[in-house]
């Protein structure tokens, strides 16, 4: 039978003090690969409904940012900022192309981090979290619409890069990596794909079915 959570909590702070990982952080005089080898033996714990719902809700996160930009931007820009829907196609197209080298960068830039009591992937979401919500809301500047053209344009390319190739980028690349360091076994790893599947789902229903019956209501009771 497998432990159940409070088991499971109670081994890994056991190897955690057995290894000198105290809750403070790392102890200084582990090496690197005393640091991954405890990490990898947390990895081997299992993993239960909670952490899977955790696991979802980066996901449903992430796809928050991703499926609003990907739905509402081209409208946005062609009917409130006056844009051709030339240019805002070609800005992205443009991200697309930098996407394919950030997206690398960003996954080497993980991998050559070092260990920490949260992992190597956990300190990365964690510093993006924050940029990509903010980036995400500077897309839209409806404050924006009487500028020249040549502003808006600028503002659009700039915030666009801003958002998807470089924050969502540094949160993503990081968060889908996460998965193989959690577990080392693949019916939990293929649990856990499954989970992230669900959250980004769920975002895309609250996006697409839940946020336009909202406009709509506001509109039919002005």
């Amino acid at each position: 039978m497998g432990m159940n959570n409070a088991e499971a909590i109670k081994l890994g702070n056991d190897r955690k003090h057995t290894l000198g990982l105290g809750s403070k952080g790392t102890d200084s005089h582990l090496s690197d690969n005393e640091i991954k080898s405890a990490l990898l033996e947390n990895a081997k714990i299992p993993f239960g409904l909670k952490d899977k719902i955790g696991y979802a809700a980066g996901d449903f996160a992430n796809d928050l940012t991703f499926v609003i930009a990907a739905m509402f931007m081209m409208k946005f820009y062609t009917d409130i900022m006056g844009v051709s829907s030339a240019i805002v196609g070609l800005v992205m197209m443009v991200a697309k192309i930098v996407d394919a080298f950030t997206d690398v960068g960003m996954g080497q830039i993980v991998d050559r981090s070092r260990y920490t009591r949260k992992g190597k992937f956990a300190p990365w979401i964690m510093r993006f979290a924050g940029p990509v919500a903010v980036a995400s809301f500077l897309i839209f500047a409806p404050y924006f619409a009487d500028k020249p053209m040549s502003f808006k344009i600028g503002w659009m390319f700039f915030t666009y890069i801003l958002w998807g190739s470089v924050c969502y980028t540094g949160a993503n690349i990081p968060y889908g990596s996460m998965a193989s360091a959690i577990t080392s076994d693949l019916n939990e790893r293929q649990q856990l794909s499954t989970w992230r599947n669900i959250g980004a789902t769920i975002a895309q229903i609250v996006i697409a079915a839940v946020l336009p019956l909202k406009g709509c209501g506001g509109t039919s009771g002005s």
